[in-house]
């Protein structure tokens, strides 16, 4: 019998997320360029610095996440940490609209 990959349903899951992420960002990254210049007014500078910090972030947070991946017993407290984590950094001061004037 030939493997299948709705089998194995771990693989399927993260089969599923990696192309979401990666359907995500491809989206995320076409239509940046459009808001960063178009919307805010930007520069290309100021388009290239949005860029570099979306890959330092990525860094950060690779680096931030290695010790509770190790630490986590189950991939769910894993899952758990890191929905709760989303959810507070979305939450955040930073994501706010200033008021108009």
């Amino acid at each position: 019998m030939a493997w299948r990959l709705r089998q194995d349903p771990m693989v399927l899951a993260v089969t599923a997320a990696v192309a979401a992420t990666l359907a995500g960002v491809g989206a995320v990254s076409v239509a940046q360029i459009f808001f960063v210049r178009e919307t805010l007014g930007g520069s290309t500078t100021a388009y290239g610095l949005v860029e570099a910090t979306w890959m330092a972030g990525m860094l950060a947070g690779a680096w931030l996440l290695t010790r509770p991946a190790r630490r986590a017993a189950d991939d769910g407290a894993l899952v758990n940490g890191l929905v709760l984590n989303r959810r507070s950094v979305r939450r955040g001061p930073l994501l706010r609209h200033p008021p108009d004037s």
